[in-house]
């Protein structure tokens, strides 16, 4: 856990923000793997980018919650 905050706390630095697709979010939210981890760390609403629409139903993002 503290390895995926180290991660996302990179990734807000380098991106100032927006480095998740706002499609993901229901999806990262409700994911069985991610929960015990969202529940210690939750991840910030700056994190996501709501312009983006795109969902696990998007070719490019299949393997991404893998």
């Amino acid at each position: 856990m503290a390895r995926l905050g180290w991660s996302r706390k990179r990734l807000g630095n380098s991106l100032k923000g927006g480095y998740i697709p706002g499609g993901l979010k229901d999806a990262i939210e409700q994911g069985p793997d991610f929960r015990l981890s969202l529940f210690m760390e939750p991840i910030e609403e700056e994190a996501f980018n709501n312009e983006d629409k795109r969902t696990l139903a998007d070719f490019a993002l299949v393997d991404t919650l893998r």
